[in-house]
Formats: structure tokens, C-alpha cells, sequence
């Protein structure tokens, strides 16, 4: 029997990846694997745009995700698999957490320019990450370990 790889811990631009989700699954896809899971941070939105797509005669398409929490004062991520994708309660949720992370980033923002500081590229868009929010700054040397502590 031959031997099969999978992969249960890829992220997209959906979060905190690089690639769009059609191109996170065309590399998986392209490497042979026979199975990868999709585990945006707090997000469905890659599954979501990939799962009509995906040929699962070539590959299984593994519902999941990266819950982000706190605990003791420590960021958390939990990864979940065989999530409900179809859930009420967990969409629900994620649009809450969205919500959420978009009033932190505009706080962000926000604090840096009454710090007098560079905002980024002056612009936060709606349901970003933080770390796409600090990007601009760490590429120009203004919070260069990207820790949201020194914002």
C-alpha cells in the first residue's frame, strides 16, 4: 500500500496565510497530499470559497479550524476538526469574533496615530488580522517582532 501524507494545519489569507484559499488547495493538491485541512484563525471564509472546488477523488477537503482564545492571560489556539460548517451556532460565533477583531484593529489604529505613530499604511480593513494590520509596520522597522504589546 502506498504511503499517503496529509496536512492538518494550513492557513490562508482568509487569516493569517499568505495564498489565497484556491491556491492553498491547488499546492496541497500538488504535493501529493491526500487529505489537508483548511485551519483559517476564526474563519470559515477560505473553506468556504474552496469547498465547491475541491476534486475529492484527489483530496479530501478536512472541515476546520483555529479558534483563538485567552487563558491566564495567554493568547490560546485550539485547533478543531470535522467542524459543522453548516452550524448556526459556530457562524454565529465567528461573526461575533470578526466583529471583535475589527473594533481591535480600528483601536489600533486609533492609539498609534494619538501616539503620534505610523498607522500602518494609514488604512485597517474591515475583518483583517493584526498580523496584516502590522505588516507595514514591521517592514519598515517600526515594530519589527510584530508583538501587538508595542503598539
Amino acid at each position: 500500500m502506498p504511503e499517503k501524507y496529509i496536512d492538518l494545519h494550513l492557513h490562508s489569507n482568509a487569516s493569517d496565510g499568505t495564498y489565497p484559499p484556491a491556491e492553498v488547495y491547488r499546492r496541497a493538491s500538488g504535493a501529493g497530499l491526500s487529505a489537508f485541512a483548511l485551519t483559517d484563525h476564526d474563519s470559515l471564509e477560505g473553506y468556504d470559497e474552496i469547498v465547491g472546488q475541491v476534486d475529492a477523488d484527489l483530496i479530501e477537503l478536512i472541515p476546520a479550524i483555529e479558534l483563538s482564545g485567552y487563558w491566564k492571560g495567554e493568547d490560546l489556539h485550539i485547533l478543531a476538526y470535522l467542524v459543522d460548517p453548516e452550524s448556526p451556532e459556530l457562524r454565529e460565533k465567528l461573526a461575533q469574533f470578526k466583529t471583535n477583531r475589527e473594533k481591535r484593529a480600528e483601536a489600533m489604529v486609533e492609539k498609534n496615530k494619538r501616539n503620534g505613530r505610523p498607522a500602518g499604511d494609514g488604512v485597517c480593513p474591515a475583518g483583517s488580522r493584526s498580523k496584516h494590520y502590522r505588516s507595514p509596520s514591521r517592514r519598515r522597522g517600526i515594530n519589527p517582532s510584530g508583538s501587538d504589546k508595542e503598539l
